[in-house]
């Protein structure tokens, strides 16, 4: 589990068995690569609430603003 709020709760992690990590904004570039190769290894699996086009960026942004989401809002480029 990532969390790029805050520290997660290590307690809840440990009870569904996976790892947790604070991404902190210095380290974003380093902890999305991490994230990338657990991703690619099969090991994380992000939940989507709602993927939009480029072209809809404004609506996700209202969404994302009003704070109600759980997972992860998806602006889609090119194809």
């Amino acid at each position: 589990m990532v969390s790029i709020t805050g520290e997660p709760d290590i307690f809840k992690a440990n009870n569904y068995g996976v790892r947790a990590a604070h991404a902190k904004m210095g380290d974003c570039a380093t902890v999305l690569e991490q994230a990338a190769k657990i991703y690619d290894g099969g090991y994380l699996r992000p939940y989507i609430f709602r993927t939009f086009p480029l072209e809809q960026a404004k609506e996700a942004h209202e969404l994302s603003q009003q704070g109600h989401t759980r997972g992860k809002i998806i602006i889609k480029v090119g194809n």
